[in-house]
């Protein structure tokens, strides 16, 4: 194994990343920039910053807590109106920016904001991470005081719309939690092909995996059901009003279109008997870019990889100890349910048996330029009403994993950088919202793969995939635990990957579970597989090889179907008389 003492090792290839635990020190002495930090309200010491020729910070910090406040310090410095924008757009703060174009979406989020205690959810952290989690918002908030007594040095952005950024309290971090999937839009499809009759014919377009059959249920009026249910959800999950920024349908045509790689190697199958991790996220491009690449240490803490901006650590890279790559899983995290509202009391809905009151919150939307808007939030037991028919006595709420006690996606890579092997890497992954596939390697051989994220128990005869009535018969029971999802040590094979596919187990209980049924195409996996399978001992080069792999399987097979094209329609007549060698 690696000398432990060599604790900059990563290699950053393209859109991808490959860890193969190899030693690359760090140099002080090549850095591009080297600053000292201190004398800042939160900071417990000076803190060493050094940036390489590639601008990747280097944080030198002689506590974790004052690396994590470095970590937000430098994000505020280098990324701060990308910073501002998604912390206000979380919080529903744009409108007073931007204008009442947003005021839908600052409604539609405010609406899903945590609403427990969020101080309790806080503390139900380690001390060490909640430690951290303070650390980092001081950290910005003490760039923000530097940026208030010399505001010549804020980004133009802020210059050009004359406002100033907010600040942070901790507690946002447990506040915000919106993360939605998208897959409530296939609900409304579903429910009014069953309408017309032909909701087999969704399977043809969009096949189930595992096979299963598609059934309404019981007592959901299909022929009520339209795009209009979605509501604020919809609001979430269409681009805000950016003009040729997004062009219509940009969204979900990236959605479409998206996936990522990764996959994980044992020594017994790597050239240099250690474990290759390699993961190849593909994100789109973008200014600033999705990922801020950061490496911090501290007694106890060595990590390096990408981050966010607004997300403490780093989300997916290494430390000293272990190393963890992430691709999207796939879980039915959302449920539509439809309910019954009083033909009078149109804030009162059926449920259980009575009549039950809708909780309302009343909250108040600056909006520049204008007056500011009184807006009314309704929730019910399922969730947050999202849409209302009063003239049919009906609305529509929202369940979703990601709003419950005890999930958390802004902290998750505290306790992921924190941990030293396979059963601290796990523990910290018990409040991760998101569906992700994690893969893992460690400095002593070991190998894994865990899937992540909140996984609803839902009721008896709700798979998930049309809306549901939300009179008590289908609403979930809590969230089931991370080990109800698959995960594999060390498997025998030798590596594991993962592009996006179905990869439940074939001993899984998927039909128990309902984790999902819908996924993306194998292709991808099937490529990796095979250059995994074939290469019986693998280096760095032939990861970093694969991430920019371009062979298309696919492809390969569409034109497979298409027969001889005649050579008057050929550019290459030579080419398109040769049958495509379907054996690799």
């Amino acid at each position: 194994m690696r000398n432990p003492g060599l604790t900059r090792r990563q290699l950053l290839m393209g859109g991808g990343m490959t860890a193969g635990f190899t030693a690359l020190p760090f140099r002080a002495q090549a850095a591009r920039h080297h600053t000292c930090m201190d004398g800042l309200a939160g900071l417990e010491a000076a803190v060493e910053i050094a940036e390489d020729h590639w601008g990747v910070p280097h944080i030198r910090a002689r506590s974790i807590a004052d690396a994590f406040f470095a970590n937000g310090f430098v994000v505020a410095r280098d990324r701060l109106w990308e910073l501002d924008f998604g912390h206000r757009q979380a919080l529903g703060r744009l409108a007073e920016i931007f204008g009442p174009d947003f005021v839908p979406s600052d409604t539609a989020n405010r609406l899903f904001l945590f609403r427990g205690d969020a101080a309790a959810e806080l503390a139900r952290f380690s001390p060490q991470v909640q430690a951290c989690a303070r650390a980092y918002v001081a950290g910005i908030n003490a760039r923000l005081d530097q940026l208030r007594a010399s505001p010549e040095l804020l980004p133009p952005e802020f210059r050009i719309f004359d406002y100033a950024p907010l600040t942070w309290d901790v507690l946002d971090l447990i506040r915000i939690r919106a993360e939605p999937a998208g897959n409530t839009q296939g609900e409304i499809r579903r429910a009014r092909l069953a309408a017309r009759g032909g909701l087999s014919h969704d399977t043809l377009t969009t096949p189930l995996e595992p096979a299963h059959e598609l059934r309404v249920p019981d007592g959901l009026d299909v022929h009520a059901i339209s795009e209009n249910d979605l509501g604020l959800f919809g609001v979430l999950q269409t681009p805000l009003p950016l003009g040729a920024a997004h062009p219509p349908g940009d969204a979900a045509h990236r959605r479409m279109n998206s996936g990522s790689n990764a996959w994980v190697i044992a020594p017994t199958r790597t050239v240099t008997r250690r474990p290759i991790l390699a993961n190849d996220p593909h994100l789109g491009f973008g200014v600033p870019g999705p990922r801020y690449v950061i490496h911090m240490s501290a007694p106890g803490l060595d990590v390096i990889g990408g981050g966010t901006a607004g997300m403490p650590g780093v989300m997916q890279g290494h430390n000293a100890h272990i190393a963890f790559g992430r691709t999207n899983f796939h879980i039915d995290q959302e449920d539509l349910f439809i309910l019954r509202t009083h033909p009078t009391q149109p804030d009162q809905y059926f449920h259980n048996g009575t009549w039950k009151q809708m909780e309302i919150t009343h909250t108040t939307i600056a909006v520049r330029g204008e007056a500011e808007r009184d807006v009314m939030l309704r929730y019910t037991t399922q969730g947050p009403i999202v849409s209302a028919d009063r003239a049919h006595h009906r609305a529509t709420a929202v369940s979703a994993t990601w709003l419950y006690p005890g999930a958390n996606g802004l902290l998750v890579n505290i306790g992921l950088n924190l941990a030293r092997d396979w059963t601290s890497f796990r523990e910290a992954l018990r409040v991760h919202t998101s569906p992700t596939n994690f893969t893992y390697a460690d400095t002593q051989g070991n190998i894994g793969w865990q899937a992540a994220g909140g996984l609803p128990a839902r009721a008896d005869g709700h798979d998930g995939l049309l809306p549901a009535p939300g009179d008590g018969r289908y609403d979930w029971h809590g969230l089931q635990a991370l080990e109800m999802l698959p995960s594999t040590f060390n498997p025998a094979r030798g590596w594991f990957a993962t592009s996006n596919e179905m990869n439940l187990p074939p001993n899984y209980p998927a039909q128990e579970r309902r984790v999902s049924f819908e996924w993306r195409d194998r292709f991808r996996y099937n490529r990796v597989a095979h250059m995994l399978d074939a290469t019986p001992h693998a280096g760095v080069a032939d990861c970093a090889a694969l991430q920019h792999d371009t062979f298309s399987q696919l492809a390969l097979d569409v034109v497979g179907l298409l027969g001889n094209v005649p050579p008057d329609q050929c550019s290459q007549p030579a080419a398109c008389m040769e049958r495509p060698d379907r054996s690799r």
